[in-house]
């Protein structure tokens, strides 16, 4: 899924998909921000 926002009027997107391998595996993660998803995801556990 790609997402498309707007913030401080410059205009972006990330890409975000389901991980097939690792750590993440089966968890939803942004493109190139792997290390900070997988931060994320350990502060629920």
């Amino acid at each position: 899924m790609v997402i498309y926002f707007e913030r401080d009027g410059q205009e972006d997107q990330v890409t975000v998909v389901t991980e097939h391998e690792g750590l993440l595996r089966g968890r939803r993660v942004i493109r190139g921000r792997e290390a900070e998803c997988h931060a994320y995801y350990r502060r629920l556990l």
